[in-house]
């Protein structure tokens, strides 16, 4: 929000106009941020800028080569400062490879500042989770601190269409009585870091269907 919210700063938009940038800007509508800036004698670099943020779509890495580039990033300069610990912070995370960074995402400015997000899943084409950070509408309240939420919207797990997976796990971890819970703990977030589903056992269940079997001998994991 801190990028879209610089450049607006920069234009000197207001009112109506604002309101309809921003409805361009979340509809990826380059033609009619193009139509709407020439109408209002706005500058080329916040043209250029505006549509280069709502172009991009990406994964976090390839995201601060492109941001860099944009025409007022000199203006932006704390928000790339931030956006980079951002990503250095989830480029720690197992599922770091679903993550997409979306520039035309612009909810109610006069409510979020800094990171909104969406949360989607397979089989709902919509987000089912929404939220982002918060700190002016703190301040507003008279409350100096950080604040972040967001909401889970139940209702539209109704519309999921479930399909019968082939395994129940991907990874069948199998202890024996050597094995610490520590030990299990490691083993099986290093098993799971790239997204894999674990089950750590110490007895196969029958019936159960896994893709693929790793056991331990102690704490070690056997090759």
């Amino acid at each position: 929000m801190g990028f879209i919210s610089e450049i607006l700063n920069v234009a000197n938009v207001s009112g109506n106009i604002k309101t309809e940038l921003l409805k361009y800007i979340t509809e990826k509508n380059i033609h009619d941020v193009k139509k709407l800036c020439a109408e209002n004698n706005l500058s080329q670099e916040v043209v250029d800028s505006i549509t280069a943020l709502i172009s991009l779509c990406d994964a976090p890495d390839k995201v601060i080569s492109e941001i860099e580039n944009i025409p007022l990033k000199d203006k932006c300069k704390s928000h790339i400062n931030e956006l980079k610990e951002l990503i250095s912070v989830l480029g720690t995370f197992p599922w770091k490879n679903k993550i997409r960074f979306d520039f035309s995402i612009v909810n109610d400015m006069n409510y979020y500042n800094g990171i909104v997000f969406k949360g989607y899943i397979n089989g709902i084409p919509t987000d089912v989770l929404s939220g982002g950070q918060y700190d002016a509408l703190m301040s507003k309240m008279g409350k100096s601190c950080g604040a972040v939420g967001f909401a889970v919207y139940l209702d539209l797990f109704e519309r999921y269409e479930t399909v019968e997976n082939e395994y129940d796990v991907d990874i069948l971890l199998v202890y024996d009585d050597l094995s610490t819970s520590v030990g299990i703990m490691q083993s099986t977030e290093l098993l799971s870091s790239d997204g894999k589903i674990v089950l750590a056992v110490k007895n196969i269940p029958e019936n159960l269907k896994y893709r693929n079997i790793v056991y331990m001998k102690g704490d070690a994991i056997c090759e």
